[in-house]
């Protein structure tokens, strides 16, 4: 049954679209075909068209003639480029933070609360990680830095779905956190910057140089953990339509 579609549709639709990259049922280089994706999140065709051009425009997706939507995918190069000019804007914003208030504080405290007893929960993980960071570049009067760096979060979140699978688990990437907190509580924009750039855990994602590339070919996707945390290969395997992770040592 497709849900009420007067205003609002086209962002539920993105919205409902992105949570599916999200979850790895869509992933880069797969085709989007507007007609299953209106079954599977009952909206009609007409709002998931205006979606997919808007997430075309955030480079969630890629348009090929004659051909439809496609997740996008990114070159190793391609995504080297994208770490680099998101970790440079940060150092920029993060640096003159102004001092966060006490509230600010706890409400970013609790966030990392929830992710540190996220444990295993890939996708609880993820969406609590981005809460907190979102979290922390809101305290910036940098607005339109924060906007792209924004973005840049948004085109690479397939990908950031797919290797957060294969990283460690959730009380480490909480211990990152905590040292971003002593940071912002110091005043001190240099720690908070360098503490993003150098989590311990190297929980967000893989580095560039282990990051194999990505096939769809068979929906299958090989993607390796940074060799200086753990040696684990994650490979999705299509089963009754939807892709499961199998982990096993590289």
């Amino acid at each position: 049954m497709e849900v009420n579609e007067g205003t609002g549709a086209v962002q539920r639709a993105a919205a409902a679209i992105r949570d599916l990259v999200m979850h790895r049922k869509l992933v880069p280089g797969q085709q989007v075909r507007q007609e299953d994706l209106s079954r599977q999140i009952g909206i009609s065709r007409g709002p998931i068209r205006e979606a997919l051009r808007i997430l075309r425009q955030d480079g969630v997706v890629a348009y090929e003639r004659h051909r439809g939507y496609f997740v996008t995918q990114f070159s190793a190069d391609e995504m080297n480029q994208l770490y680099l000019a998101r970790d440079l804007l940060e150092t920029a914003v993060l640096a003159k933070l102004p001092a966060p208030s006490e509230e600010s504080l706890a409400e970013l405290a609790a966030i990392n609360e929830s992710v540190r007893s996220a444990g295993t929960g890939v996708d609880l993980v993820m969406r609590e990680n981005d809460r907190f960071h979102a979290g922390v570049l809101a305290l910036s009067a940098q607005r339109l830095l924060v906007e792209e760096i924004d973005r840049i979060w948004r085109m690479s979140v397939a990908y950031r779905a797919l290797s957060v699978s294969v990283l460690s688990d959730a009380a480490v990437l909480a211990e990152d956190h905590d040292g971003m907190l002593d940071a912002l509580r110091a005043g001190d924009g240099k720690r908070l910057a360098g503490a993003v750039a150098r989590p311990s855990s190297g929980l967000v994602e893989p580095s560039i140089a282990d990051f194999a590339l990505i096939s769809t070919s068979s929906l299958r996707v090989d993607i390796c953990a940074p060799t200086s945390a753990l040696k684990w290969l994650t490979v999705f395997e299509p089963t009754d339509g939807v892709l499961e992770r199998v982990v096993s040592p590289s």
